[in-house]
């Protein structure tokens, strides 16, 4: 492998459970560090003067992942609650997240992954992860993390397991209660009643647009 270690970063709903399931079924459990916050305030060690540690940034609509956070904690998607949400889950998340891209001195080790494009497209996920990595990865690891990883596989393993919510944690698999939903790239979209569609949107108008997920012409 290219890398020493792994650190996968990405902010909170944006499907860094599968990408970590999967790095830890290819490399390992012990070359995988998993996170939502930046290299210089890590609870982990990881060892970065050696210049050989690779990042992998699942990224996913901002506005989905507020919706995911809400809906996983069981809570109502209200003005209110979706305001709470984005002030004390995704601003320190984001902040660390977008430290990866102005900060981090060795952009050429990112990648970053584009949830809209491997949300169930497997094999387009593992050649992301076999050039970045410069591994090879089997037909029958690939078929393997499409029987295992799949959506409804790691539903039935919560299911198995008697998770109740999202207080209880598959220590194997970091999959909690309620932690999957419909898991649509925009879900969002059905999550949200559509007259807050304007709202949340407006809220948080300014990482949209930074992230490409808007258009600076676009009117909200």
């Amino acid at each position: 492998m290219k890398y020493d270690q792994i650190l996968r970063s990405g902010i909170g709903g944006s499907g860094n459970t599968l990408v970590r399931l999967i790095l830890a079924y290819l490399l390992g459990d012990s070359k995988v560090v998993g996170t939502h916050r930046y290299v210089d305030d890590l609870e982990e060690s990881i060892t970065l003067t050696s210049g050989n540690v690779g990042i992998i940034l699942p990224c996913r609509d901002f506005r989905s992942v507020i919706a995911s956070t809400i809906r996983k904690r069981k809570q109502s998607p209200t003005k209110q609650m979706i305001q709470d949400t984005y002030r004390i889950f995704f601003t320190p998340q984001y902040e660390s997240f977008h430290k990866f891209r102005t900060e981090y001195p060795r952009q050429q080790d990112i990648l970053r992954l584009m949830y809209s494009r491997f949300f169930n497209d497997y094999d387009y996920l593992l050649d992301k992860l076999q050039d970045f990595l410069s591994i090879t990865i089997t037909q029958q690891q690939r078929d393997f993390v499409k029987d295992r990883f799949s959506l409804q596989s790691c539903k039935d393993r919560i299911t198995l397991s008697q998770l109740q919510n999202w207080e209880e944690v598959d220590e194997q698999t970091r999959l909690h209660g309620n932690h999957i939903g419909t898991g649509l790239p925009e879900s969002w979209k059905t999550f949200f009643d559509p007259a807050l569609h304007k709202f949340v949107t407006e809220m948080m108008w300014a990482e949209l647009v930074e992230y490409g997920y808007e258009e600076t012409g676009n009117s909200v």
